[in-house]
């Protein structure tokens, strides 16, 4: 797809430079842990060598680029000046030492990252963590850290003076948060060295002063070998599976929650991504792995499973802007989704069926069987320049049977014919050289798109617009192909992406130009007075390389996706340097906490609004089996409490084999069924508590009105609870059950009355501004009702 050249180059250059020189592997290669959850390292901008044919080292060397970086660095340090210039003087001077050196670190200095630990303490909200990052400042390492120091002591950070292996170091605790572990800071070697942990400082000074191991980590070993490039400029590594292993550990309660999710999905056998970058004779090569153990399942199953055909390849125009043609099967993945919605969602995946059902009636048409199972595995979608820019996309994919779908086409014809009157939907056949082209079109609701597609030598393509068909089902012997011998495609491959980027540079370069231009317009038109027009000369005066400057180094980007039987395997060849992932990752991952978070606590709401839903469900399907809602316990004949109704609809929440365990005869309590406590199943277990296993915080509404109540009359039966007919305010306005805080939380199978929900009080429900419960009304669209708290 179309990328906006001219901004990513802006990117680029501030950020992507950091593969552009031969790596030193010597000082990675000894912090590298033998174990750890995540690595890099990465090599510095450096001259390109004399004589070199590598276009990527030349486009970075040409004097308009790095002048244009040198006034990006110039410009930005300007306006961290000006923006401190209210500031006392040691933090204007801090900020002048500072600013440079930060931005020509991300420029392009060498450097690595380790995370090798994340110990999470839940029971005593800690955590502590053993990581470090490295950057060589050369001669300029005491700068940067006394600029730093500086300025960190002129905010008040507390900042403690030490040693450590001889090594001055300061030391800084983050009050107010959960982290247990000392950060460092150190200058050792002409390297800047920040240290998470103690013990992981330590490694990093003894490795900078050339001490420490001398001999790579086997996952270092296995992942040069397993992803080789000719110079290699940098290299990444996550250990998934450590991650993963510590994430159910660290969950408590609900890590069996998210081991079984994990299992359904097919992600459990995910083991770790390495990826490894550097130069070839012309270009970069990025190379990237995930890789798992086992035979791959659930979502990893659906994707690459067929190599491509490249016959469709072949379809593609000399003047592709861009070309992506991935392996999938829809028809297998609709079933293994299927299969996996079945197993996570029951019913939702029952209401989807149903749904499905009501079109195949109503349409007479089953998508799998009568369109699906006709597609082939290979999906290619391009853009011939001489197409339009655009308007001239064009997917398509190879058939499997050609004569069956065209069956299908045959039949949804006669239905729209059948459909007929004023303003119905219609589908236009043209005849393109003994080929029928299809129009779908609205009469009275025009569409800014003509959606067109045909059946051609054994492929179905799908336009915009019915002329861009023209070329592809009509070709003529001056239309040139795609010319696939001189490019990486090869048999076997599962997926691959070609962008033309000199021609997409082309294009776009002048919308970079005038944006550029006019970003130090608007500033100063912003109304900001003096500091607008400040900023909009600082803007003004960085110029963009020219043109020809880049274009004559660009080259096509090309990615080829390869699958085998312990993972995928992506390599892109490209000139454009890109941003090292695993250096990114922390950075992203930290922008992007607040958003994982509320999205972890609608996930968690969700979930426990489906568990309240299936508890709902179980006593409906309770109460029409008994024709009575089950008491809030079961009593033996002398009225003595036994177990809960949470044991007693069982069975209705596919745990038959469970209910079929207690003795029915005997109390919770007893020698037996106490052994069955830590037996609780899921649906009893809400994904927000964090009460001791066994506990449950989802609760019935009971009391002498409430639904679940409890006769005192009624001994050794659990049959005579609440009728329908009892119900006189509505099934829709009465509550079955309710998820309520952790402070209520009670025994799963133990025979506790539930409350009256009102009596209840809401202050010990769920702490939010709202609760989730149950309605009797179940079945319906009243499953969930949200109550606000009072203060």
């Amino acid at each position: 797809m179309l990328r906006p050249l001219p901004f990513l180059c802006i990117a680029i250059l501030l950020c992507g430079s950091s593969k552009t020189s031969a790596q030193d592997d010597s000082y990675a290669y000894k912090v590298a842990p033998e174990n750890c959850l995540m690595f890099s390292s990465w090599s510095g901008f450096q001259p390109a060598a004399a004589g070199t044919t590598n276009h990527a080292e030349l486009m970075m060397n040409e004097p308009e680029v790095i002048e244009f970086r040198q006034a990006i660095t110039e410009q930005l340090t300007a306006l961290a000046g000006m923006a401190m210039r209210n500031e006392a003087a040691i933090k204007q001077r801090a900020v002048k030492a500072i600013v440079p050196q930060v931005l020509t670190m991300l420029l392009g200095r060498p450097g690595c990252l380790l995370i090798k630990s994340v110990d999470v303490d839940m029971s005593a909200q800690a955590i502590k963590v053993e990581a470090g990052i490295a950057f060589d400042f050369g001669d300029q390492a005491d700068d940067f850290l006394n600029a730093a120091i500086a300025m960190a002591t002129s905010e008040g950070v507390p900042l403690k003076k030490g040693k450590l292996d001889g090594e001055t170091a300061y030391a800084l605790s983050i009050p107010d948060t959960p982290l247990e572990s000392i950060v460092f800071l150190s200058a050792v070697d002409g390297k800047v060295l920040v240290g998470v942990g103690r013990n992981s400082t330590l490694k990093m000074i003894a490795a900078a002063k050339g001490g420490g191991k001398k001999s790579k980590p086997a996952w270092l070993a296995g992942l040069e070998k397993q992803l080789p490039v000719p110079r290699r400029t940098s290299v990444g590594y996550i250990n998934l599976q450590a991650i993963f292993e510590q994430v159910v550990e660290a969950a408590g309660p609900q890590g069996q929650m998210v081991k079984g999710m994990a299992e359904m999905l097919g992600l459990h056998n995910l083991t770790k991504v390495t990826t490894s970058a550097g130069y070839d004779e012309t270009g970069l090569v990025d190379q990237a792995r995930l890789s798992w153990s086992g035979p791959a399942t659930g979502l990893l199953e659906m994707v690459g499973t067929e190599p491509l055909n490249l016959k469709s390849l072949e379809n593609a125009p000399a003047d592709s802007l861009f070309l992506t043609s991935i392996s999938i099967n829809l028809s297998d993945v609709m079933t293994k989704s299927m299969a996996l919605l079945e197993a996570m969602a029951p019913s939702e995946a029952d209401d989807l069926k149903f749904a499905l059902q009501e079109i195949e009636d109503e349409i007479r048409l089953n998508p799998q069987e009568d369109v699906l199972a006709h597609l082939g595995s290979t999906w290619t979608l391009f853009n011939g320049s001489g197409d339009g820019l655009g308007v001239g996309t064009l997917l398509t994919v190879d058939l499997k049977n050609e004569a069956a779908l065209k069956k299908t086409v045959d039949g949804v014809l006669s239905m729209f014919e059948q459909m007929g009157g004023r303003g119905a939907p219609q589908i236009i056949q043209r005849d393109v050289a003994g080929t029928t082209v299809y129009t779908f079109t609205i009469p009275e609701m025009p569409l800014p798109i003509q959606p067109s597609w045909a059946m051609h030598k054994n492929h179905l393509w799908v336009s915009l617009y019915p002329q861009v068909l023209r070329p592809y089902v009509d070709p003529q012997p001056s239309d040139e192909k795609l010319d696939l011998a001189n490019l990486a495609v090869e048999e076997g491959i599962v997926g691959y992406a070609y962008q033309d980027m000199k021609r997409q540079y082309e294009f776009l370069y002048v919308y970079g130009a005038v944006g550029a231009s006019f970003a130090g317009m608007l500033a100063e038109e912003a109304g900001m007075g003096p500091d607008g027009e400040v900023i909009g000369r600082l803007l003004s005066s960085v110029t963009l390389p020219s043109c020809r400057c880049v274009y004559r180094h660009i080259m096509p980007s090309q990615n080829v996706l390869r699958s085998d039987e312990n993972g995928w395997q992506l390599t892109n060849l490209q000139t454009v340097p890109s941003v090292n992932v695993t250096v990114a990752a922390p950075v992203m991952v930290g922008l992007l906490l607040p958003a994982v978070q509320a999205s972890r606590a609608a996930a968690r709401r969700m979930q426990s609004t489906n568990n309240l839903k299936q508890i709902g469900l179980a006593l409906h399907n309770y109460e029409s089996v008994y024709r009575r809602f089950p008491e809030a316990y079961s009593k033996d004949e002398n009225g003595k409490p036994l177990l809960s109704w949470r044991v007693h609809i069982l069975p209705f929440i596919e745990q038959a084999n469970l209910y079929e365990q207690f003795h029915l005869d005997e109390p919770w309590d007893s020698e037996h069924n106490i052994k069955l406590l830590d037996q609780m199943p899921l649906v009893y277990l809400s994904p927000q508590s964090a009460a001791e296993a066994g506990m449950t915080v989802y609760l019935g509404n009971g009391g002498e009105k409430g639904v679940l109540n409890s006769n005192p009359e009624n001994k050794g039966k659990i049959m005579q609870g609440t009728r329908f007919g009892d119900i006189i305010d509505g099934t829709s306005n009465t509550i079955l059950a309710i998820e309520a805080s952790d402070e209520a939380a009670v025994p799963w199978t133990k025979p506790t009355a539930p409350p009256l929900v009102i009596a209840l009080g809401l202050s010990s429900m769920r702490d939010a501004t709202e609760i989730i419960s149950t309605y009797i009304d179940v079945c319906g669209h009243n499953v969930e009702r949200k109550v606000t708290k009072k203060n």
